[in-house]
């Protein structure tokens, strides 16, 4: 659709809760001229950009578009812009220490063939809990029983019959 058909752009969400090594996804909600309730996902089609780029980073498409990942705490702009409109969002990445990760099925049974998602959840000093999964980095120690898939964080592929351990690693922190 062309960008003369909408008249706003919106990323949502307006306030993400980041802390440095996390990562969340926004997106960009484009709304039509005549159709008040009607909206189209524009989030591959934007432009991202941050303000501060040592602080957070904002993918563009292909590569994940929307996708913002913080490095360091303060406040940070992002903004997505589709022709000649825009939206930004203003939030502040907090710095935390993270004091526990786990994962989520704990001890999972996995059939031959089958295709199954683990998420890795993180817990601050604060107890906020944060999902992780794509900032995490995930192991099989048997690879030809269990694999993950490389582009598809945390998911994973059941291929014989056999025991495996998995291993979740975030920076210092590990989950099995």
């Amino acid at each position: 659709v062309p960008e003369e058909d909408y008249d706003q752009i919106t990323i949502y969400p307006k306030e993400p809760e980041l802390v440095p090594g996390v990562s969340e996804q926004l997106v960009l909600l484009g709304t039509y001229n005549d159709y008040a309730f009607f909206y189209q996902n524009l989030t591959d089609d934007a432009f991202w950009s941050s303000d501060y780029e040592e602080r957070v980073t904002v993918d563009n498409f292909p590569f994940g578009a929307g996708r913002i990942t913080a490095h360091d705490s303060g406040v940070v702009t992002i903004t997505a812009t589709f022709g000649s409109l825009s939206d930004s969002v203003t939030f502040n990445v907090k710095s935390r220490e993270m004091t526990e990760m786990n994962l989520s099925p704990p001890n999972p049974v996995l059939p031959v063939n089958a295709i199954r998602a683990m998420v890795s959840l993180a817990t601050y000093e604060d107890d906020n809990v944060f999902d992780v999964t794509g900032d995490t980095t995930f192991t099989s120690s048997n690879p030809s029983v269990v694999t993950f898939f490389e582009f598809y964080h945390g998911f994973y592929v059941g291929l014989q019959e056999g025991v495996a351990t998995i291993t979740a690693t975030l920076g210092d922190f590990t989950a099995e």
